[in-house]
């Protein structure tokens, strides 16, 4: 091996190192997370329907029902406390990290690896109020369906592209948004190099049939549950009236801002690197319509969140590394340099703000607040059992101080 492969062997073990630091220092930090912010009201909704309750009838709230069904799966699977919900979390963001290596892949280890560790960095470095957050839940559908259409303008795999296809409609049934990144896949599916016009149709018109699966069979299920009238009442007789005389947030205010110069940065060269060297597949225009749908998902909903940003980290995660080992192959300073200062700035800034979000204490003042309202309804739930005297031995609670809390 001479210099110059050592020096680049370098660069990218320290990239790769540092983002894995990263990933383990706010990792540890995230280990203690409470179920905390938007989770317990869904966890509350799922638990209701899990005891009989008919979503939007007896329950009224604007959220889709697959956002229910997987509250409930983690309910009924792992339980409804802080450990269980930040074991799914952790879970949830393994699998979404491995579809971004898978996507990413093609391009080599450090784009498979440097993506999925960003993509856990970006997320665990959100602070605990990011557990769960629809957006995040999302990043799975998505990512699937792009690695489906991919696979499927690659080498033809049908199976992929309608598990692909079924993937997108369960993020249907989650957030709606998701609709318009199948409308900008479909074409995709429709300009597929070296396939013939009537593949390339017959494989559009089944990807958009396998979309509409899985929506339709939870549409059955409100049906059957007497839930379809409610719900559709208040999508249409409030959500949409609402939502659309609201307006629009005068002024967003993003966490962690400071990430995104370099994240565009790095796109930027990267996509730019492609097409320069004529690189650019047909998974570089998969992953650029991603990122395109990711603004949109963003911007569209225009209050200016940070979790609606996921969409748009996921498919940056997937193309953020993809000419690294190109570029450092060729020894292209000119964007060799930018993308590896971009790159590395990144990985600083991931680490510092991770920090810092990681242990946000107004979190656990919230939690404090939520163990004290829980503590508090118990004992009025006690009281009303045992009486108001509460001479019952068991209805007592002794010892109890306020400072316990």
């Amino acid at each position: 091996m001479n210099g110059s492969s050592k020096r680049t062997s370098a660069a990218r073990a320290i990239l790769l190192l540092g983002l894995a630091g990263v990933v383990l220092y706010v990792g540890w930090l995230s280990l203690p997370w409470p179920l905390i912010h938007d989770a317990p009201i869904m966890h509350y909704i799922a638990w209701r329907i899990g005891e009989g309750a008919v979503p939007y009838r007896d329950i009224f709230d604007m959220n889709f029902p697959g956002v229910y069904l997987l509250h409930l799966a983690v309910i009924r699977t792992l339980g409804a406390g802080d450990v269980a919900w930040r074991t799914f979390d952790l879970l949830w963001l393994g699998l979404t990290s491995l579809l971004v290596a898978a996507l990413a892949l093609p391009w080599g280890r450090v784009a498979a690896a440097g993506g999925a560790l960003f993509f856990v960095a970006y997320h665990l470095g959100g602070g605990a109020w990011q557990a769960g957050q629809r957006d995040f839940l999302l990043c799975i559908f998505v990512l699937a369906a792009a690695l489906g259409v991919a696979r499927w303008g690659e080498r033809g795999d049908v199976a992929a592209l309608l598990v692909g296809g079924l993937a997108l409609g369960a993020g249907v049934t989650i957030k709606p948004h998701v609709v318009l990144f199948a409308l900008a896949l479909v074409p995709l599916v429709l300009l597929v190099p070296r396939r013939s016009a009537r593949a390339r149709w017959m494989a559009a018109a089944a990807f958009a049939v396998s979309v509409t699966v899985v929506p339709l069979v939870v549409v059955l299920w409100l049906a059957a549950l007497g839930a379809l009238g409610p719900w559709r009442e208040i999508v249409f007789g409030y959500l949409l009236p609402f939502y659309s005389r609201l307006g629009r947030q005068a002024e967003w205010t993003v966490y962690r801002w400071a990430l995104w110069p370099a994240i565009a940065t790095g796109l930027v060269l990267s996509l730019g690197h492609a097409l320069a060297t004529r690189g650019f597949t047909f998974r570089h225009a998969v992953a650029t319509a991603g990122v395109g749908y990711g603004i949109l998902h963003y911007v569209g909903q225009g209050k200016g969140w940070e979790y609606h940003l996921y969409p748009l980290a996921a498919f940056a995660a997937v193309l953020l590394f993809s000419e690294v080992e190109a570029v450092l192959r060729a020894r292209r300073l000119l964007v060799g340099v930018p993308l590896a200062v971009s790159l590395a700035a990144l990985v600083v800034l991931l680490g510092l703000t991770g920090a810092r979000t990681a242990e946000a204490t107004w979190i656990w003042d919230k939690e404090r607040v939520v163990r004290l309202l829980a503590w508090d309804l118990e004992q009025r739930g006690r009281k009303n059992k045992c009486g108001e005297e509460a001479v019952n031995r068991e209805c007592r609670v002794n010892d109890f101080k306020i400072e316990d809390f």
